[in-house]
């Protein structure tokens, strides 16, 4: 399973799921495993499915066929794609965070 480059409207409901669990202004000068790191022991599973449906595109019984770890890749490289952290602070910047 591929994770996607997300269009602006998913990518804005990605970063409103996100956006309750970080603080952009905590997170500007950490790396993408920090950022996942905090962000694993936060996300609550119902939010972490809508995230996953959200950067693959798939259904949740097709996503729910893979590994914990194929899982976890996914979603990683997911935000790496979409370069979560620019879209969170931009999703703030232009006000959809308040």
């Amino acid at each position: 399973m591929e994770a996607k480059v997300l269009n602006f409207p998913d990518a804005m409901k990605l970063a409103q799921i996100l956006g309750k669990y970080i603080d952009t202004e905590s997170i500007k000068d950490k790396s993408l495993l920090d950022f996942l790191d905090e962000l694993l022991k936060k996300i609550s599973p119902p939010d972490y499915s809508k995230s996953m449906l959200l950067i693959t595109g798939e259904q949740l019984g097709d996503i729910s066929l893979l590994s914990g770890e194929e899982i976890l890749n996914t979603f990683a490289i997911g935000l790496e794609k979409n370069k979560i952290i620019s879209l969170l602070e931009t999703y703030k910047t232009i006000g959809f965070g308040q």
